[in-house]
């Protein structure tokens, strides 16, 4: 995982600016919270289709990186596969560290 990717999405975590897990997050797609999603690339078939399928009805950002273990550590846990950014600022930042990247 990108090292300033990760920060940021520390800074996120310990700003109450982030959801973490599959339920949090969806919560936060449908309410229009979440301003950017990220998934593990380790994270399952189905949990992806219905996150991605949310996002695209949402027009919310979704991106793939890393894995469960790397955005776990991220944000002071021992593995997370899904979590949404829920400031527009912070995401804004993500996403164009993301779109470095790619």
């Amino acid at each position: 995982m990108n090292p300033r990717v990760a920060t940021m999405i520390g800074f996120a975590k310990r700003s109450g600016n982030l959801a973490n897990g599959f339920t949090a997050v969806t919560i936060n797609i449908k309410k229009r919270k979440a301003k950017l999603v990220m998934l593990s690339e380790d994270l399952s078939a189905d949990s992806r289709r219905k996150i991605t399928n949310l996002c695209q009805s949402t027009n919310t950002p979704i991106y793939t990186h890393g894995n469960r273990d790397e955005i776990g550590r991220a944000i002071g846990r021992e593995e997370s596969t899904v979590i949404a950014i829920l400031d527009k600022k912070f995401a804004k930042i993500v996403e164009e560290q993301l779109d470095d990247i790619n």
